[in-house]
């Protein structure tokens, strides 16, 4: 398994502040999680050694980057209600967002999944600032085609700390999904950041994932999947690819009658391709993007 196969937004964690226990989807070993990164939210602050405990696989401890390289927890790395991500490097866990020891004022997180406009709290200087572009459609076939059409591309994730002017509103773009075999959009947090879309599927070619976004630091979208036909009758669309934290949208398959597409999973997943059975064969739209900004203290 892959990232590009499986949910890596972890909805919930429990456990205490030092023994955090994670329930990640279709994970069978901690071999599935080799480079996976894992977003989840923290509930308590860590006082020592942290470990890591995913789906009872048993307990895995967790390493920070340091100048001299990897270093057990001492302490304060994790601050309940901030958000935390890290990877499984094959014996550890290391903390990949960055380090969660600033204290958020009031934990304010202000999400925008359309595009508006951010008005900081007062005294806010610094920002977390998440942002997901928009996935590309998935690709359109004609109706009783018997053609399986390419998935779309995910959107590009980045995130980043950022010193902000007090007081000072900063435009906030969201990226919107492509339709059918169209790409996405960009999403922006004023000219701090920006992640780019995921591209629309076309005839024999997946829609790749956004990729080549500025500011802070980021992963670039999954591309599509191809779609494929066998026996010149039974056709299996093209999965939709996934932005971090989503899984693939997988399409319809089936001898010629089935016409589903799925479209893209928020935020920024690619549509699946359309299936050319009895039905019109259109692709699945991209999904939407989203900008999640944490207020922190100084």
């Amino acid at each position: 398994m892959s990232f590009s196969d499986q949910q890596t937004w972890v909805g919930v964690a429990t456990g205490t502040g030092n023994a955090i226990a994670l329930t990640v989807p279709n994970c069978t070993s901690y071999a599935d999680l080799l480079g996976v990164p894992l977003m989840f939210p923290v509930a308590s602050d860590n006082t020592t050694a942290t470990t890591i405990n995913v789906n009872s696989f048993g307990n895995v401890i967790v390493d920070k980057v340091t100048g001299s390289g990897l270093a057990t927890l001492t302490g304060g790395e994790f601050v309940g209600g901030n958000l935390a991500v890290v990877v499984y490097n094959g014996s550890s866990f290391v903390i990949a967002s960055p380090n969660p020891i600033i204290t958020p004022t009031a934990n304010t997180v202000i999400g925008f999944s359309t595009s508006g406009t951010y008005t900081p709290s007062a005294g806010v200087t610094r920002v977390f600032v998440q942002i997901w572009g928009g996935g590309g459609g998935g690709q359109n076939v004609g109706a009783g085609s018997h053609v399986a059409g390419a998935g779309g591309g995910g959107g590009e994730y980045r995130q980043g700390v950022f010193m902000i002017t007090p007081g000072t509103t900063i435009a906030v773009t969201v990226g919107t999904g492509g339709a059918a075999g169209a790409n996405g959009t960009s999403s922006s947090f004023g000219s701090f950041i920006t992640a780019n879309p995921g591209h629309g599927g076309s005839p024999g070619v997946p829609g790749p994932g956004g990729t080549g976004g500025t500011g802070g630091f980021g992963f670039a979208g999954n591309s599509g999947g191809i779609g494929f036909t066998t026996n010149g009758n039974d056709n299996f669309s093209g999965i939709g690819g996934a932005s971090f934290g989503t899984s693939l949208a997988y399409g319809g398959t089936g001898s010629g009658g089935s016409t589903l597409s799925s479209p893209g999973n928020f935020p920024g997943g690619g549509g699946s391709g359309g299936n050319g059975g009895s039905g019109p064969g259109t692709g699945g739209a991209g999904a939407g993007g989203l900008v999640l900004i944490q207020e922190l203290s100084n």
